[in-house]
Protein backbone atom coordinates (compact mmCIF):
# COMPACT_ATOMS: atom_id res chain seq x y z
CA UNK A 1 0.00 0.00 0.00
CA UNK A 2 1.44 3.39 -1.00
CA UNK A 3 1.73 6.14 1.60
CA UNK A 4 -0.93 8.32 -0.04
CA UNK A 5 -3.45 5.53 0.45
CA UNK A 6 -2.43 5.01 4.06
CA UNK A 7 -2.91 8.72 4.73
CA UNK A 8 -6.55 8.76 3.65
CA UNK A 9 -8.84 9.42 6.65
CA UNK A 10 -10.97 6.43 5.64
CA UNK A 11 -7.99 4.06 5.86
CA UNK A 12 -7.96 2.11 9.12
CA UNK A 13 -4.26 2.52 9.86
CA UNK A 14 -2.79 4.94 12.41
CA UNK A 15 0.79 6.22 12.14
CA UNK A 16 3.07 6.31 15.16
CA UNK A 17 5.68 8.86 14.09
CA UNK A 18 9.04 9.09 15.85
CA UNK A 19 9.88 12.81 16.11
CA UNK A 20 13.55 13.12 15.11
CA UNK A 21 13.72 9.42 15.90
CA UNK A 22 13.30 8.13 19.45
CA UNK A 23 14.65 11.48 20.57
CA UNK A 24 13.65 11.19 24.24
CA UNK A 25 16.18 8.40 24.65
CA UNK A 26 18.79 8.88 21.92
CA UNK A 27 20.45 11.93 20.33
CA UNK A 28 17.94 13.55 17.98
CA UNK A 29 18.19 13.12 14.21
CA UNK A 30 20.96 10.52 14.44
CA UNK A 31 21.12 6.95 13.22
CA UNK A 32 21.05 5.81 16.86
CA UNK A 33 17.69 7.55 17.35
CA UNK A 34 16.33 6.15 14.09
CA UNK A 35 17.38 2.58 14.85
CA UNK A 36 15.87 2.81 18.33
CA UNK A 37 12.61 4.19 16.91
CA UNK A 38 12.39 1.23 14.56
CA UNK A 39 12.92 -1.18 17.46
CA UNK A 40 10.20 0.60 19.43
CA UNK A 41 7.63 0.07 16.70
CA UNK A 42 7.48 3.43 14.93
CA UNK A 43 5.58 3.34 11.63
CA UNK A 44 7.27 6.50 10.41
CA UNK A 45 10.34 8.52 11.32
CA UNK A 46 10.25 12.31 11.12
CA UNK A 47 13.48 14.13 10.31
CA UNK A 48 14.58 17.68 9.52
CA UNK A 49 16.93 18.65 6.70
CA UNK A 50 19.00 21.69 5.88
CA UNK A 51 21.53 22.20 3.05
CA UNK A 52 25.28 22.33 3.57
CA UNK A 53 27.24 25.06 1.76
CA UNK A 54 27.75 22.64 -1.15
CA UNK A 55 24.05 21.78 -1.30
CA UNK A 56 24.05 18.37 0.38
CA UNK A 57 20.83 17.68 2.36
CA UNK A 58 21.93 17.26 5.98
CA UNK A 59 19.72 15.66 8.65
CA UNK A 60 19.64 18.28 11.40
CA UNK A 61 17.04 20.57 12.98
CA UNK A 62 18.95 23.73 13.93
CA UNK A 63 20.69 26.04 11.51
CA UNK A 64 23.05 26.93 14.36
CA UNK A 65 25.11 23.96 15.48
CA UNK A 66 25.95 25.15 19.02
CA UNK A 67 23.10 23.36 20.88
CA UNK A 68 23.81 19.99 19.32
CA UNK A 69 27.57 19.97 18.75
CA UNK A 70 29.01 22.64 21.03
CA UNK A 71 30.52 24.33 17.97
CA UNK A 72 29.38 27.82 16.97
CA UNK A 73 28.57 27.68 13.27
CA UNK A 74 25.73 27.82 10.77
CA UNK A 75 25.15 24.48 9.07
CA UNK A 76 24.44 26.32 5.80
CA UNK A 77 27.96 27.79 5.82
CA UNK A 78 29.71 24.46 6.36
CA UNK A 79 30.87 22.11 3.61
CA UNK A 80 29.47 18.58 3.85
CA UNK A 81 32.99 17.25 4.51
CA UNK A 82 33.29 19.54 7.52
CA UNK A 83 29.90 18.41 8.81
CA UNK A 84 30.94 14.77 8.43
CA UNK A 85 33.63 15.36 11.04
CA UNK A 86 31.17 16.88 13.54
CA UNK A 87 29.19 14.94 16.14
CA UNK A 88 26.01 15.40 18.14
CA UNK A 89 27.05 15.57 21.79
CA UNK A 90 26.11 12.75 24.12
CA UNK A 91 22.87 12.87 26.10
CA UNK A 92 23.18 12.79 29.88
CA UNK A 93 22.34 9.43 31.45
CA UNK A 94 21.30 7.97 28.09
CA UNK A 95 24.01 5.41 27.54
CA UNK A 96 24.80 6.97 24.16
CA UNK A 97 28.07 8.53 23.15
CA UNK A 98 28.47 11.27 20.56
CA UNK A 99 26.83 10.49 17.23
CA UNK A 100 27.73 11.69 13.72
CA UNK A 101 25.39 13.95 11.77
CA UNK A 102 23.85 11.90 8.94
CA UNK A 103 23.12 12.98 5.40
CA UNK A 104 19.75 12.36 3.79
CA UNK A 105 21.46 9.98 1.37
CA UNK A 106 22.66 7.83 4.28
CA UNK A 107 19.23 7.79 5.89
CA UNK A 108 17.40 6.85 2.69
CA UNK A 109 19.82 4.00 2.06
CA UNK A 110 19.20 2.68 5.58
CA UNK A 111 15.43 3.16 5.71
CA UNK A 112 14.42 1.75 2.31
CA UNK A 113 12.00 -1.11 2.85
CA UNK A 114 12.14 -0.72 6.65
CA UNK A 115 10.08 2.30 7.67
CA UNK A 116 8.19 5.30 6.26
CA UNK A 117 9.86 8.70 6.36
CA UNK A 118 8.58 12.23 6.95
CA UNK A 119 11.22 14.59 5.61
CA UNK A 120 10.68 18.12 6.89
CA UNK A 121 12.31 20.76 4.73
CA UNK A 122 13.11 23.76 6.91
CA UNK A 123 11.97 27.07 5.33
CA UNK A 124 15.26 28.74 6.29
CA UNK A 125 17.08 26.22 4.09
CA UNK A 126 14.71 26.43 1.11
CA UNK A 127 15.65 28.92 -1.61
CA UNK A 128 12.77 28.89 -4.07
CA UNK A 129 14.76 30.91 -6.62
CA UNK A 130 17.51 28.29 -6.83
CA UNK A 131 16.69 25.57 -9.39
CA UNK A 132 18.99 23.19 -7.48
CA UNK A 133 17.45 23.98 -4.10
CA UNK A 134 17.18 21.48 -1.28
CA UNK A 135 13.77 20.27 -2.47
CA UNK A 136 15.13 19.39 -5.92
CA UNK A 137 18.11 17.60 -4.41
CA UNK A 138 15.83 15.73 -2.01
CA UNK A 139 13.53 14.60 -4.80
CA UNK A 140 16.54 13.42 -6.81
CA UNK A 141 17.63 11.24 -3.89
CA UNK A 142 14.10 9.88 -3.47
CA UNK A 143 14.14 8.97 -7.16
CA UNK A 144 17.54 7.30 -6.79
CA UNK A 145 16.19 4.98 -4.11
CA UNK A 146 12.74 4.61 -5.74
CA UNK A 147 11.04 5.69 -2.52
CA UNK A 148 8.34 7.94 -3.97
CA UNK A 149 5.58 5.97 -2.27
CA UNK A 150 7.15 5.67 1.18
CA UNK A 151 8.22 9.26 1.81
CA UNK A 152 6.24 12.29 2.94
CA UNK A 153 7.67 15.76 2.34
CA UNK A 154 6.49 18.35 4.88
CA UNK A 155 7.25 22.03 5.37
CA UNK A 156 5.97 25.27 6.87
CA UNK A 157 6.80 26.80 3.48
CA UNK A 158 3.70 26.79 1.29
CA UNK A 159 5.86 27.43 -1.76
CA UNK A 160 7.96 24.38 -0.98
CA UNK A 161 4.79 22.25 -0.85
CA UNK A 162 3.52 23.72 -4.13
CA UNK A 163 6.83 23.05 -5.88
CA UNK A 164 6.93 19.50 -4.57
CA UNK A 165 3.40 18.86 -5.86
CA UNK A 166 4.45 20.19 -9.26
CA UNK A 167 7.80 18.44 -9.54
CA UNK A 168 6.88 15.10 -7.96
CA UNK A 169 3.10 14.51 -7.87
CA UNK A 170 3.62 10.91 -6.75
CA UNK A 171 5.27 12.04 -3.50
CA UNK A 172 2.95 12.75 -0.56
CA UNK A 173 3.14 16.22 0.98
CA UNK A 174 2.19 17.52 4.41
CA UNK A 175 1.61 21.17 5.30
CA UNK A 176 2.96 22.19 8.69
CA UNK A 177 0.43 24.84 9.52
CA UNK A 178 1.47 28.30 10.63
CA UNK A 179 -1.00 31.18 10.20
CA UNK A 180 1.65 33.71 9.22
CA UNK A 181 3.42 31.38 6.77
CA UNK A 182 0.03 30.49 5.28
CA UNK A 183 -0.84 34.17 4.66
CA UNK A 184 -3.59 34.15 7.28
CA UNK A 185 -5.51 31.24 5.77
CA UNK A 186 -7.24 28.80 8.10
CA UNK A 187 -5.59 25.35 8.39
CA UNK A 188 -7.90 23.39 6.08
CA UNK A 189 -8.04 26.15 3.47
CA UNK A 190 -4.24 26.48 3.50
CA UNK A 191 -3.93 22.74 2.99
CA UNK A 192 -6.36 22.80 0.07
CA UNK A 193 -4.64 25.80 -1.53
CA UNK A 194 -1.24 24.15 -1.49
CA UNK A 195 -2.53 20.73 -2.54
CA UNK A 196 -0.94 19.07 0.48
CA UNK A 197 -2.08 15.51 1.19
CA UNK A 198 -2.03 15.91 4.98
CA UNK A 199 -2.31 18.69 7.57
CA UNK A 200 0.19 18.79 10.44
CA UNK A 201 -0.83 20.83 13.48
CA UNK A 202 0.37 21.73 16.97
CA UNK A 203 -1.19 19.67 19.75
CA UNK A 204 -2.59 22.66 21.64
CA UNK A 205 -4.33 24.00 18.52
CA UNK A 206 -5.83 20.74 17.34
CA UNK A 207 -9.50 20.32 18.16
CA UNK A 208 -12.02 17.56 17.57
CA UNK A 209 -13.97 19.95 15.34
CA UNK A 210 -10.92 20.67 13.18
CA UNK A 211 -10.16 16.96 12.78
CA UNK A 212 -13.77 16.26 11.77
CA UNK A 213 -13.89 19.13 9.27
CA UNK A 214 -10.60 18.03 7.74
CA UNK A 215 -11.88 14.46 7.40
CA UNK A 216 -14.94 15.81 5.57
CA UNK A 217 -12.52 17.25 2.98
CA UNK A 218 -10.54 13.98 2.87
CA UNK A 219 -7.58 15.59 4.67
CA UNK A 220 -5.86 13.54 7.40
CA UNK A 221 -4.59 15.45 10.44
CA UNK A 222 -1.28 14.59 12.09
CA UNK A 223 -0.36 16.23 15.41
CA UNK A 224 2.99 17.26 16.92
CA UNK A 225 4.69 16.79 19.41
CA UNK A 226 2.81 14.64 21.93
CA UNK A 227 4.61 12.86 24.78
CA UNK A 228 1.85 12.30 27.34
CA UNK A 229 -0.29 9.16 27.41
CA UNK A 230 -3.57 10.97 28.14
CA UNK A 231 -3.20 13.43 25.26
CA UNK A 232 -2.21 10.62 22.87
CA UNK A 233 -5.33 8.65 23.74
CA UNK A 234 -7.60 11.67 23.41
CA UNK A 235 -6.26 12.62 19.98
CA UNK A 236 -6.57 9.06 18.69
CA UNK A 237 -10.18 8.95 19.90
CA UNK A 238 -10.82 12.21 18.04
CA UNK A 239 -9.63 10.62 14.80
CA UNK A 240 -6.15 11.91 14.04
CA UNK A 241 -4.25 9.91 11.43
CA UNK A 242 -0.92 10.13 13.20
CA UNK A 243 0.96 11.53 16.18
CA UNK A 244 4.53 12.79 16.28
CA UNK A 245 6.25 11.87 19.52
CA UNK A 246 9.70 11.77 21.10
CA UNK A 247 8.53 8.55 22.79
CA UNK A 248 7.46 6.05 20.12
CA UNK A 249 7.48 3.17 22.61
CA UNK A 250 4.87 4.95 24.75
CA UNK A 251 2.70 5.79 21.74
CA UNK A 252 2.86 2.20 20.48
CA UNK A 253 1.82 1.01 23.95
CA UNK A 254 -1.15 3.39 23.94
CA UNK A 255 -2.25 2.22 20.50
CA UNK A 256 -2.00 -1.46 21.43
CA UNK A 257 -3.94 -0.87 24.65
CA UNK A 258 -6.73 0.94 22.81
CA UNK A 259 -6.96 -1.82 20.20
CA UNK A 260 -7.05 -4.65 22.71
Amino acid sequence: MVLKQILKPSHHSFLAVAHRGASAEAPENTMAAFELALKQGADMIEIDILPSSDGVPIVIHDTRTKRLTGIKADIRNLHSEEIARMHIQLMKNSGYGSEPIPTLNELLAWSKGKVLLNIEIKPEGFNQDDPANILSRTLSLIDRYAMQHSVLISSFSTECIRQCRKKAPAVATGLLYDKRASAGLRPIEACLRTGAVSLHTKKRRTTKKMISKAADRDIPVMVYTVNRRRRMKKLIQHGVKGIFTDKPSLLREVVLTMNS
